[in-house]
């Protein structure tokens, strides 16, 4: 065994040590983790009454097999979600949302789930009407 010691009478076991950080990086390397949100992808689209906006949901996760589930949050049941599929690809799902009154405009949510289990903060994106400026949609 063979130890090390600073200047400032500080000392370590250079075996107990290196075993600590190989175990650490082992299980940083093994542990899987449920999806989270893609960063940086488009959260706010524009729509008119009865014309479908193609929303694409994308997210990150060490199990990669992932099943999605799509949830309108408005003030009605929602406009018509139509999943479309995506091939080659099984982090990012795609809906073709279309508001059918006035009443299904508002936020979409899209959550994954793979082996490890489901994503526990769904990715949201805001559905405004064509004609409302972009700022003022987080009051939505």
């Amino acid at each position: 065994m063979q130890r090390f010691c600073s200047r400032h009478g500080c000392c370590w076991d250079l075996q107990y040590f290196w075993m600590t950080q190989y175990k650490n990086d082992t299980e940083m390397r093994t542990r899987k983790n449920s999806p989270i949100c893609k960063s940086e992808q488009e959260t706010t689209f524009t729509a008119v009454t009865n014309r479908p906006v193609q929303i694409q949901c994308e997210v990150e996760a060490d199990m990669d097999d992932v099943n999605f589930r799509w949830e309108f949050n408005g003030t009605s049941s929602g406009g018509d979600v139509q999943v479309v599929s995506v091939p080659g690809t099984t982090t990012k799902s795609i809906v073709n949302y279309t508001p059918r009154s006035e009443n299904d405009f508002g936020t979409v949510y899209c959550w994954g789930t793979n082996n490890v289990g489901t994503q526990s903060t769904p990715c949201a994106f805001v559905v405004i009407p064509a004609g409302i400026n972009r700022q003022f949609s987080s009051f939505m």
